[in-house]
């Protein structure tokens, strides 16, 4: 049986993150995890319009069709759950606001072509550049599924809080979550210069 060819490699130069819209073909997206192609297809719109998050799609410039995308969320985290390093540059506050970055996924068609990691850059540089504009918070947490896709996360500087399974009683796998937080501080490592940038363009 012939089977399709793989997609062509990537021009990034030609992707853009958008915000989801309607005329994206949210029923075409599929990826190796039924919960966050589910999501994607029935819930990120709702979640939208009630203010309960933001979904960013990743697409060829005009293209209806979405490649991958990611949420974002306000949340707040207890401090004593923080890595000592971090809890430590809290001064008093027993809780320091966050965002979260729920969900990160890409089509399965365009797997294993460095767009997970193009996604998440884009969700952190957009995290630093809403606190430049006027909304403050101390770190980037993520969810992650599972061991593999935690590894992914930790690739990039994220670190475990250790807490992460206080949810989970004495469960333990490959398919219990873990949560992990990177700070602040190391996002404007990633991105040298890009908040002062921010900031001279929003006070124009």
């Amino acid at each position: 049986m012939a089977t399709a060819d793989p997609p062509a490699p990537m021009d990034f130069r030609a992707l853009e993150v958008v915000s989801l819209d309607r005329h994206h073909d949210q029923a075409a997206f599929t990826c190796d995890e039924e919960s966050l192609t589910d999501y994607l297809r029935t819930r990120a719109r709702q979640d939208m319009e009630r203010d309960l998050a933001s979904c960013w799609v990743l697409c060829a410039s005009g293209s209806p069709t979405i490649i991958g995308y990611y949420t974002l969320t306000a949340t707040a985290v207890d401090v004593s759950s923080l890595p000592p390093e971090l809890a430590k540059k809290s001064g008093r506050y027993r809780v320091v606001g966050a965002a979260l970055l729920g969900r990160l996924a890409v089509d399965s068609r365009y797997a294993r072509q460095g767009l997970g990691s193009h996604l998440l850059l884009n969700a952190l540089r957009r995290v630093l550049r809403t606190t430049r504009s006027g909304i403050g918070v101390k770190a980037v947490i993520v969810d992650a599924l599972h061991e593999r896709a935690a590894g992914f996360y930790e690739k990039f500087g994220f670190q475990r809080i250790e807490q992460d399974q206080r949810d989970q009683g004495n469960e333990q796998g490959p398919d219990v979550p873990v949560r992990l937080v990177l700070s602040l501080k190391t996002i404007r490592e990633i991105f040298p210069g890009e908040g002062a940038k921010w900031a001279m363009a929003t006070s124009s």
